[in-house]
């Protein structure tokens, strides 16, 4: 029997940050949005980049919720501020 993949939820625990950003680029809508949520809740930098390229999704509720995410983490380089 093969494992499961880790749910949005369990990689957000253990703050699997480069999961999450997997997940973000995947196929499923919804879950694209879930991790876009989730790496907003982590607040972790290293998510900016994917998220920007988030902002740009064919789904609205996954564009806002990009954007939510990269407000929560008040990045400066996110907004051209050096």
């Amino acid at each position: 029997m093969q494992p499961s993949s880790p749910t949005i939820h369990e990689m957000e625990i253990r703050r699997d940050v480069a999961g999450l950003i997997h997940a973000l680029a995947g196929a499923d809508a919804e879950v694209r949005r879930a991790a876009a949520d989730a790496l907003g809740n982590l607040g972790d930098p290293c998510a900016v980049e994917a998220l920007c390229a988030a902002t740009d999704d064919s789904c609205r509720e996954v564009c806002c919720a990009a954007f939510a995410a990269l407000e929560k983490i008040h990045e400066p380089q996110t907004f051209g501020i050096p």
